[in-house]
């Protein structure tokens, strides 16, 4: 391509181009479509050369600008075999599923976007991941010989409901080396207050089977568990419950949006560190993470959304992370950029990187000693504004120190 262009195009053309590319990739909005259309014309190239060469010149600034990226979650699919309540895969109107051409193509997307990092992350995700096994076959395997390919190594992670799992998913999982995450809100009472299917029904009876599929294939089960407020007087049974059930790893978290008065939020912490008394006491090889953990900011703010890790929908767009692509997957909040031209919005790549916006809002608040901003997502749903804290978040957060969980102390 280089051949093809220096032939025809002198160098001052070439230092033009790019100098637009650059001030185009600055704007709110990009739009690549239409940059590629015109470096085509200036430059006498193909369409296949065009896109080329803008997708290298964005890679080499996204390299010389912001750091690699070494994670990215995959939406398998928009679509899920249950109905939670409190999930956002409940507000997108239009429904999708992932090709075995996007999925390609988000893979090398994380292998060119990489840089120096030896070790890249694949998470398949969703909606329920397992409604699009096939083309997750065809992007695992494709990944592997990719990633090797070009010298680094891969691990796959899948976020799963479980009431897809059989005994054919868990051989290929095994096969790879991937162990999966149930999403479980607790015995049956928690789970199937929220976690239901289109029906209504509760689903803890299916996904009891995937727990017992999954600690008979690996004598271990991880479960991710969203915690709502009307469960948190059964929050200490659930765990209890669920590690007699064989689950060994729970990463918990509070739902967000939900109503938490301080004396909830408080009663909340409490039984975390019952728990983790639990843990020390009884079961000390379980692993407790998520809310378990503080998260004191340490001069550091934001989190690895849109730093070095990123989402890919359906169709082949990025988001920070999918929790804010989840927001409105029709026109992301703070889009990134796709899998076709890679980040090209700049703008917004600038401010998930350095954090500055979140970090000057916390500083506004006095909240910055000792909180780094939350959660991007929870801070839309609360304020309108990626950037602009949750103080009820943040109050949630110093309410939960006060009860000695400081960073560490979940995973000894």
């Amino acid at each position: 391509m280089r051949q093809t262009i220096t032939k025809g195009t002198s160098r001052r053309q070439l230092v033009a181009v790019t100098k637009k590319i650059e001030g185009a990739l600055i704007s709110e909005s990009p739009d690549a479509a239409a940059l590629c259309r015109e470096v085509r014309n200036e430059l006498v190239l193909g369409e296949d050369e065009a896109r080329r060469f803008l997708r290298r010149i964005v890679l080499d600034l996204n390299a010389a600008y912001f750091p690699a990226i070494n994670t990215v979650d995959l939406m398998m699919t928009d679509r899920c075999t249950l109905a939670c309540t409190y999930c956002f895969e409940r507000r997108m109107t239009v429904k999708h599923e992932m090709t075995a051409e996007t999925a390609r193509a988000a893979v090398d997307f994380l292998v060119d976007y990489s840089g120096k990092a030896e070790k890249l992350y694949l998470c398949l995700f969703g909606g329920e991941p397992l409604m699009n096994f096939g083309v997750m076959q065809d992007c695992v395997a494709y990944a592997g010989k990719r990633v090797a390919a070009a010298g680094k190594k891969v691990r796959f992670d899948i976020t799963t409901n479980g009431t897809l799992l059989t005994e054919e998913t868990l051989d290929f999982f095994a096969a790879h080396g991937i162990l999966p995450l149930l999403s479980v809100d607790g015995l049956a009472e928690s789970h199937d207050s929220c976690r239901v299917d289109h029906a209504g029904n509760g689903s803890f009876a299916r996904v009891g089977r995937a727990i017992e599929l999954v600690f008979r294939k690996h004598n271990y089960v991880g479960v991710r568990m969203t915690v709502m407020p009307r469960n948190v007087p059964r929050f200490y049974d659930d765990i209890v419950g669920l590690h007699k059930l064989g689950v060994r790893s729970f990463l918990v978290g509070a739902a967000i949006g939900s109503d938490w008065p301080d004396d909830l939020m408080d009663f909340y912490g409490s039984e975390l560190r019952r728990v983790l008394e639990w843990r020390d006491r009884e079961a000390p090889k379980v692993r407790l993470t998520g809310d378990f953990e503080g998260k004191a900011s340490h001069g550091v703010f934001g989190c690895r959304a849109g730093r070095n890790a990123v989402t890919v929908s359906t169709t082949g767009e990025i988001s920070a992370c999918a929790t804010i692509l989840g927001l409105n997957s029709v026109n992301l909040v703070k889009k990134l950029g796709d899998v076709e031209f890679g980040l090209t919005h700049f703008r917004h790549r600038f401010e998930f990187a350095t954090a500055f916006r979140v970090k000057e809002n916390c500083e506004k608040c006095g909240i910055a000693a000792d909180y780094p901003g939350g959660c991007y997502a929870n801070n839309y749903e609360e304020t309108g504004d990626l950037y602009l804290p949750s103080l009820g978040r943040y109050r949630f957060e110093k309410i939960r120190c006060s009860h000695g969980l400081v960073q560490g102390a979940a995973t000894q």
